[in-house]
């Protein structure tokens, strides 16, 4: 992550976006919090400031994951509704 980048994107949503991106490619459970602080480019205290534990990121992480397929699954149905009318 660049720092131009980590400057506008807060400490919180970096986390997201490291855990994101580690879990998905190791496993949640092979990856530890102060790999995703690293990944984030903050610490394990500032992760700690943001979620509680290891598992209250995990479960932002899948809120997070569950709204963007409930956005997709909205916009699919929508055009298929849509292509469907307009038959």
């Amino acid at each position: 992550m660049s720092v131009a980048h980590s400057d506008v994107v807060r400490p919180r949503e970096r986390i997201l976006l490291a855990a994101r991106d580690l879990f998905h490619r190791y496993g949640i459970r092979g990856v530890g919090v102060e790999t995703i602080a690293e990944a984030a480019g903050t610490n394990k205290m500032t992760l700690y400031r943001h979620f509680d534990s290891k598992d209250d990121l995990i479960v932002a992480y899948l809120r997070g994951v569950a709204a963007e397929v409930d956005e997709m699954w909205r916009i699919s149905s929508a055009t298929i509704l849509a292509t469907c009318t307009a038959n």
